[in-house]
């Protein structure tokens, strides 16, 4: 998957810090300089354990930064750069739904070039040792949430995430699985039947399967069939003392 990205980061330097800024809180108090970046980035995401709640999942790409710098206190001028970089991460996803996951994620960005610079007297932005960084981490949490329906290869009714039996021949009444029923057991799966129930609102689909196999009629376990057919499902009561069947239609 293609994973487009924005975002804008503020950070200070810390004065007192001058030998060793690496993985440490800059104070805005003792700041000289307030530095800010509008990031954007282009990455290729690879997944993992598609079946899977948690899913985790590997990033690379490319990405610019727009970096300015100005005093962090009273006026002065601003300088702004402008870098492209290279990224490389991983996340997880945590999937609370079939659309909706928690989403935490670690990207290490390294600046490859300089595209552009305000001139300032005494440096040259293309030299990266007269730069205070060349990279930096950025660690994410948030919620990823997928758009449509999810894939259903065979038109069973059940998602191919969940699906156990994929190829499901056309027809069969299955499970909340995605597997054809076979209620009497005689090897065959369990067909709609169609001239049963007909009358004045149409064809009829009995799961009479369903219910002999102790599983409800519901929606997630309708016969098998094709997107264009009208969606019409006999539900089929338990037969009654005297032989006689109660029937109830749901259109």
């Amino acid at each position: 998957m293609i994973d487009f990205s924005g975002g804008y980061a503020l950070t200070y330097d810390d004065s007192t810090a001058t030998k060793d800024a690496n993985l440490k809180l800059m104070k805005k108090d003792l700041a000289r300089t307030k530095l800010s970046n509008i990031p954007i980035g282009l990455t290729f995401d690879l997944y993992f354990l598609h079946e899977y709640s948690i899913q985790p999942y590997l990033l690379a790409g490319v990405g610019i930064d727009m970096w300015k710098t100005e005093p962090a206190k009273g006026s002065g001028k601003s300088i702004k750069f402008t870098d492209v970089n290279g990224k490389a991460g991983l996340g997880v996803n945590f999937w609370l739904s079939e659309n909706i996951a928690l989403d935490i994620q670690g990207k290490i960005t390294y600046e490859l070039s300089n595209l552009s610079a305000d001139k300032v007297p005494g440096i040259d932005f293309k030299k990266w040792d007269q730069r205070a960084f060349r990279g930096y981490v950025e660690p994410s949490i948030g919620f990823t949430y997928l758009f449509g329906k999810a894939k259903d290869s065979d038109n069973d009714g059940v998602p191919d995430k969940h699906d156990k039996c994929p190829d499901t021949p056309f027809g069969c009444i299955v499970d909340k699985n995605g597997c054809p029923l076979d209620a009497d057991g005689d090897g065959a799966p369990e067909q709609r039947a169609h001239d049963i129930g007909r009358g004045a609102g149409g064809d009829v689909e009995v799961a009479a399967a369903a219910a002999r196999a102790g599983t409800a009629p519901l929606e997630e376990d309708v016969p098998h069939r094709s997107p264009d057919e009208p969606r019409l499902v006999a539900r089929v009561a338990q037969p009654r003392r005297d032989g006689a069947d109660e029937r109830r239609d749901a259109l």
